[in-house]
């Protein structure tokens, strides 16, 4: 049995569908969020994902968005800011597709159920601590201490924090959210282009997978055992 994790697939369900073909009927996924917009398959992706029982779905930032869009296009509200957010963010063939489906509620209640943040062991005993946006662990009341929803959806400015060597030795975070070619190294933002993969920073403590498949027509699959990735491709 293998285990990986991989985000940000972004509406492009031949990514998912590429993933899918490599995996052993044993293997499992979790997937760290933003399965909807950009891409052309948002809402089929959404409930691909969801029902599939070797993916473990947590929740990004994008299905957040779009959940708030449709309540308040079901409260007769089609134009509101939080609508035009999502259009503004790649969403309006999610948002169709849900409207054509029939506009299920039930969908949207599920998505806002789903975890926010997951562990796993390793089998060299590496404690791997995955959520969408990432964060920098702390130790707090003789245990860890795990942020709450906004910045485990939203946050960045984790990705230049100090790690404590002292109590998170062996713990890696493991997230999504920020495309590599912006993730920060100690001096800033990168701002240049980087090969697709799996993006190791903070000393090795933690790692990015989004890999802006919307513009770069790439993903990335790691293992969470052997921690090497693979690069899954749209073409």
């Amino acid at each position: 049995m293998a285990v990986y994790a991989t985000s940000d697939l972004h509406g492009h369900k031949i990514l998912y569908d590429k993933i899918k073909a490599m995996l052993k009927p044993e293997d499992k996924v979790y997937f760290l969020g933003d399965a909807n917009d950009r891409g052309p398959d948002g809402w089929e992706l959404i409930k691909t994902i969801y029902e599939d029982p070797q993916f473990i779905y947590i929740k990004g930032n994008h299905e957040v968005m779009f959940v708030t869009a449709a309540w308040d296009v079901l409260e007769k509200n089609d134009r509101s800011d939080n609508v035009m957010l999502f259009y503004q963010n790649g969403g309006a063939k999610t948002l169709t597709a849900w409207k054509k489906a029939g506009r299920p509620r039930e969908w949207l209640n599920k998505i806002m159920r789903l975890p926010l943040h997951a562990e796993y062991t390793n089998k060299d005993g590496k404690v791997i601590l995955m959520s969408h946006a990432g964060y920098t662990p702390q130790y707090m009341d003789g245990g860890l201490y795990i942020p709450g929803e906004i910045d485990l959806l939203w946050e960045r400015d984790h990705v230049i924090d100090y790690w404590d060597d002292r109590h998170f030795k062996d713990y890696i975070v493991i997230h999504g959210h920020t495309p590599s070619v912006y993730l920060a190294t100690d001096t800033g933002f990168r701002g240049t282009e980087i090969d697709a993969g799996a993006y190791w920073y903070c000393n090795g403590h933690k790692v990015g997978l989004d890999n802006a498949c919307y513009a770069t027509g790439y993903a990335v699959l790691l293992n969470l055992d052997t921690l090497e990735d693979i690069v899954i491709s749209v073409d």
